[in-house]
């Protein structure tokens, strides 16, 4: 397959202002982009088609003045363009981990899985932009990095703030994402379960962003409940609402019947070791909507999602409404598998981890 105008076209449009310091390295990555979104399943050899366009790429990502983060900032203009007009945009965040373990000789991977398995890799933490319906607009955040090898216990780590965890990555994600957003667009961020921090809400309601997280932790709320579940447990189902469900698991795809209830609770912040406690976190009001499948098919897990979202939830259809939103969380899986498979971007053999993030990042982009 040959590289077409409607490939040069689209790269050009998608990548044409990249400030990559010499304009030969902008031209030649649009190039590049238009080659690789033409074969995105082929070698890096076999897409580019001839030895000195093989060389071109391969110095490109050899080139210590480009910069992963250069590149994907000019999709990231083209995204936030696409954006404009739209009323609302879901933000759906989420990690995988790129196994590199049989490239041994790639110097700079991290530990990725348990300690046990003793996988080498990479971790990319990712954010797309689609529309409320599934439609890809593109990618407003991605963070590359290797793991180090942890030094200290579990209970240590606890102590940290949340600046020096991993798990700030949401909250950058989060203030990324909303750089530049057009006027007009309500941005809403979603999040599966391992987003369920209490800083995130704190930063969102501190910005002034939407989120959608699928609850991981039964939280203190004020209120004879006590705890989260049992608070919104208490609540009359306020009626019934249908999901489809993306084949998982060797599960079918099916259309979920849920039960649907929802309530207005205030989050007491955690007790937090001392030496974690860099400023007070004070109680947040959010709004929780739970769902629990009706019959489910014999052999299936059963739906079961606790929703938390500071967009207030006043009546059942806007109880459908954030579940709508959540359900779209899986097109971040989807397209996680198209840079894994479609992309085949963990058989990309550069030798540096450098050389590796300048090509996750272009082919970040194919995807």
């Amino acid at each position: 397959m040959t590289t077409t105008d409607i490939d040069i076209a689209w790269a050009q449009e998608e990548l044409g202002i990249a400030q990559l310091g010499d304009k030969r390295l902008s031209k030649r990555l649009v190039k590049m982009v238009a080659q690789f979104e033409a074969q995105p399943f082929a070698s890096i050899p076999q897409a580019c088609g001839s030895w000195a366009a093989t060389q071109a790429a391969y110095d490109f990502f050899d080139n210590e003045k480009v910069e992963a983060q250069a590149i994907l900032e000019a999709h990231r203009t083209a995204t936030l363009k696409r954006m404009a007009g739209e009323r609302t945009v879901l933000a759906l965040q989420d990690t995988v981990l790129l196994n590199y373990t049989g490239h041994r000789s790639t110097k700079g991977l991290g530990p990725i899985g348990t300690k046990v398995q003793q996988q080498q890799g990479l971790v990319v933490h990712a954010t797309e932009a689609v529309t409320p319906a599934g439609v890809p607009l593109g990618l407003l955040d991605v963070q590359i990095w290797a793991r180090e090898e942890e030094s200290e216990g579990k209970a240590q780590r606890k102590t940290r703030p949340i600046e020096e965890k991993e798990s700030n990555k949401w909250l950058k994600a989060l203030r990324h994402s909303l750089e530049g957003l057009p006027e007009g667009v309500q941005m809403v961020t979603v999040c599966d379960r391992e987003s369920d921090i209490y800083e995130f809400f704190d930063l969102a309601q501190q910005l002034r962003a939407s989120v959608v997280v699928r609850a991981a932790q039964d939280r203190r709320v004020e209120g004879e409940g006590g705890h989260l579940w049992a608070t919104v447990q208490a609540r009359p189902q306020a009626g019934t609402m249908q999901v489809h469900i993306p084949a998982r698991d060797k599960q079918p795809a099916r259309e979920a019947q849920l039960a649907v209830r929802f309530a207005e609770v205030v989050l007491q912040p955690p007790q937090q070791p001392r030496q974690a406690a860099q400023k007070n976190l004070s109680p947040l009001r959010v709004w929780a909507v739970l769902t629990t499948e009706i019959s489910p098919p014999e052999g299936a897990t059963p739906i079961s999602w606790m929703l938390l979202s500071n967009v207030p939830v006043r009546n059942f259809q806007d109880a459908c409404e954030r579940l709508a939103w959540y359900a779209q969380r899986w097109k971040i899986e989807v397209y996680f598998d198209l840079l894994e498979n479609g992309c085949k971007i963990e058989e990309r053999r550069l030798r540096t981890v450098d050389r590796l993030q300048r090509c996750i990042a272009v082919y970040a982009i194919v995807a």
